[in-house]
């Protein structure tokens, strides 16, 4: 079998068959074979990348290689939801209002919410001394709130659920919309204005 022939970038089987691009000149099958892992007379090609007939509508130049557009796109809506992603944690970061002060939600407060209303639901934990009336820090320790019963705490907790659960539903929105978008540019054309 001829080795592969490189023009303009694009290693070409000497039938003109696309093998790859920005892979350097082999100078036989074993040089390719050894490169790619894979075996030349295995590798599948559409039919529309014959040689020089890539086409810019199922490919594109990146500088080093020909991407499939279709690739570019899963890259552009990983990146948008990884964003989308982050912004989620930023919202959920800064916390929840109740009593008009703004408490944390992060990692270690959620365990502590939950904890407390386990306890509260096992009886552990019931109105009166000792474990009322309960001190909790704001979320940045300006200040504090005293949680004054159980049922408190369940409001408390309540809110603070609702809270992480409509930021990770509205992040949850905007993903689907990128999912379902068919182009980069629809992809990019989304905005995450949480």
């Amino acid at each position: 079998m001829a080795p592969p022939i490189q023009q303009n970038g694009l290693i070409l089987k000497a039938s003109g068959d696309l093998i790859r691009a920005g892979f350097a000149d082999f100078t036989s099958d074993g040089d390719y074979n050894a490169a790619t892992h894979e075996q030349r007379a295995d590798v599948p090609y559409p039919a529309h990348v014959k040689g020089h007939n890539v086409t810019k509508d199922h490919h594109r130049w990146d500088g080093a290689a020909w991407v499939l557009i279709d690739d570019e796109l899963d890259q552009v809506k990983g990146q948008k939801c990884a964003q989308i992603d982050a912004r989620t944690q930023e919202l959920i970061g800064e916390g929840f209002t109740h009593a008009s002060k703004q408490f944390s939600l992060s990692s270690n407060a959620q365990r502590y919410w939950s904890g407390l209303v386990t306890a509260v639901n096992a009886g552990l934990v019931v109105n009166g001394a000792p474990h009322f009336p309960l001190t909790v820090n704001t979320v940045d320790d300006s200040d504090t709130h005293d949680i004054a019963d159980v049922a408190e705490v369940l409001a408390v907790y309540g809110v603070s659920v609702a809270t992480v659960r409509g930021h990770l539903g509205s992040g949850t929105v905007i993903k689907d919309q990128v999912r379902a978008a068919a182009d980069v540019a629809t992809v990019e054309a989304i905005v995450d204005n949480r």
